[in-house]
């Protein structure tokens, strides 16, 4: 696996498929292959030589939002490693947020504000 460096506040973009023509068109800084995740619970674990950075852990009965056909999101303003913890911060990618194909999201840029 080759290194990907992120400078402090930057961002990087992982994808499963680094094929804009699949992919809905994402510009990948990262391909990463066969990461998957439940939707109904799961984790993200963010480790370095075996040391747990952060964890996001989630579950369908613990508050999370539900986003039928459109991806979660972290509010830019709880970015630390506490605060991503709490489905309180996290909310369906608005509309008005699409790239490529039509998918939502931001790749590669902040989130917008969860709070309207």
């Amino acid at each position: 696996m080759d290194d990907l460096v992120v400078a402090p506040d930057g961002f990087a973009v992982l994808c499963a498929d680094a094929n804009t023509a699949v992919n809905g068109g994402v510009v990948c800084d990262y391909e990463y292959g066969s990461f998957v995740l439940a939707n109904t619970s799961d984790e993200v674990v963010l480790d370095f030589d075996g040391l747990a950075v952060d964890e996001v852990r989630y579950n369908e009965n613990g508050g999370w939002p539900v986003a039928a056909g459109a991806s979660l999101m972290l509010d830019p303003g709880f970015f630390d490693a506490l605060s991503n913890d709490s489905p309180n911060n996290w909310c369906a990618t608005p509309a008005g947020f699409e790239f490529g194909s039509g998918d939502r999201g931001t790749p590669g840029a902040s989130n917008p504000s969860c709070t309207p």
